[in-house]
């Protein structure tokens, strides 16, 4: 958890005190809206015994259209959509037979697969997602979806194949994208190999070097020793 910590110069009382301001929150419901709280409070205890009632938003994934998630850039919940149908997939009748996926919900189901697919498309392109997120994106859509279909053979391969050729060519970008990753964690890390060797060359002291590591890469102290300890 990460908090931010402001200094104000004097309280009521006229002593300086720090205020602490928590990360924003949200309780999150995935799964159908008909089975969530209205109400997502949360009562939070203090060491010194004291408690305080909290009321964070309250966001139900399946109440979200595509367009919803576009209009309000909540990319995230994308790969959740498809578990709408996970009740209308799978069920049996009275005579403990499978029933067959109903034609309505065939068609609803890879009208919402494409629609989130160009919705992730159409954010890369306008820079709300970096290319790494809509891989990432794309990826967990596909399985999420492989999972919910695992007993629908035939739906699952329709689906498969309405995705196929997208996800063969993420495969490849992942692949891509992974090489350039370790090429550029290597060139970061002979940046900060130069550094710590032309300071202890140049006999600036340890605590020095780490300082500057901290500043210039933005390294945390324990990064910064260990790359001390590396190259020093």
């Amino acid at each position: 958890m990460r908090w931010t910590v402001y200094r104000r110069k004097e309280c009521s009382s006229g002593n300086a005190v720090d205020d602490i301001e928590l990360p924003k929150s949200a309780v999150i419901y995935l799964n159908y809206p008909e089975r969530t709280k209205e109400d997502g409070s949360l009562r939070i205890r203090f060491s010194d015994g004291s408690t305080y009632l909290y009321q964070p938003p309250v966001l139900k994934v399946q109440e979200y259209t595509p367009e919803m998630i576009e209009e309000k850039h909540l990319n995230m919940l994308i790969p959740f959509l498809p578990i709408r149908f996970k009740k209308n997939i799978g069920r049996k009748g009275r005579d403990g037979q499978k029933k067959a996926v109903h034609e309505t919900v065939r068609k609803e189901l890879t009208d919402l697969i494409h629609k989130c697919m160009m919705i992730v498309y159409r954010e890369k392109e306008n820079g709300t997602l970096t290319e790494s997120a809509r891989i990432n994106l794309l990826d967990f859509l596909y399985r999420s979806c492989d999972y919910l279909l695992r007993d629908e053979p035939e739906l699952h391969m329709e689906v498969r194949k309405m995705m196929e050729p997208a996800f063969k060519l993420l495969t490849e970008e992942k692949e891509e994208l992974e090489i350039k990753n370790e090429e550029l964690k290597t060139k970061f890390d002979n940046s900060i190999k130069n550094v710590i060797e032309k300071n202890r060359n140049d006999k600036i002291e340890i605590s020095q070097t780490k300082e500057i590591l901290q500043n210039i890469f933005g390294l945390t102290e324990p990064e910064a020793e260990e790359m001390l300890a590396k190259y020093w």
